[in-house]
């Protein structure tokens, strides 16, 4: 752990100070673990990063040249303004989505509707006849919680992050408790 601290130090003095963090330079670390490794043996890693103050993480699969995609811890214990959307995954890769069970098209599909994208294009309004239709902004950070199970492995976490990201939209980890 003050390895992590230490780290996140000299990211922030490289920075300019705390002063001159923003969204887009906030410190992070890529984590890279084997795609069938669970959750039981990165978590304790995760927990460390989590206490030593990184808020965002970028994911990818050990030995992979795929695209890392961000992760992002919750700030504080308290509870969220709104409830937010809940993805929990467990053993062998199922998910669900507030309790019902889903797949990574079907997670596709669901963030495209609550975030405002429609699944299918629309056809261009007859301004004449009707007002366009309104499309939602984007979701607020945070309104996707994404809960592990000391079950789940390492690339099901990195899919759900990469399809989620394909969406234009952030998991927010939610890590059980390290005991």
């Amino acid at each position: 752990m003050e390895r992590s601290v230490l780290l996140l130090e000299r990211a922030i003095a490289a920075a300019g100070g705390v002063e001159q963090i923003t969204e887009e330079t906030i410190p992070y670390l890529r984590v890279e673990a084997a795609p069938d490794v669970t959750f039981a043996c990165v978590g304790p890693m995760l927990n460390s990063l989590q206490r030593a103050g990184f808020s965002k993480i970028a994911l990818r699969p050990a030995g992979s040249a795929e695209q890392p995609h961000f992760a992002y811890f919750p700030l504080s214990e308290a509870e969220p303004a709104f409830p937010p959307d809940t993805i929990a995954i467990g053993a062998d890769g199922r998910m669900t989505w507030n309790g019902a069970e889903i797949d990574l098209a079907g997670l596709r599909a669901r963030v495209r509707r609550i975030g405002g994208v429609p699944e299918e294009p629309l056809p261009p309004p007859d301004l004449e006849v009707a007002p366009p239709p309104v499309v939602a902004d984007a979701l607020p950070p945070g309104s996707i919680t994404v809960e592990l199970s000391r079950e789940a492995t390492f690339i099901a976490i990195y899919r759900v992050a990469q399809t989620l990201a394909g969406e234009g939209e952030t998991a927010l980890l939610v890590l059980p408790d390290p005991r």
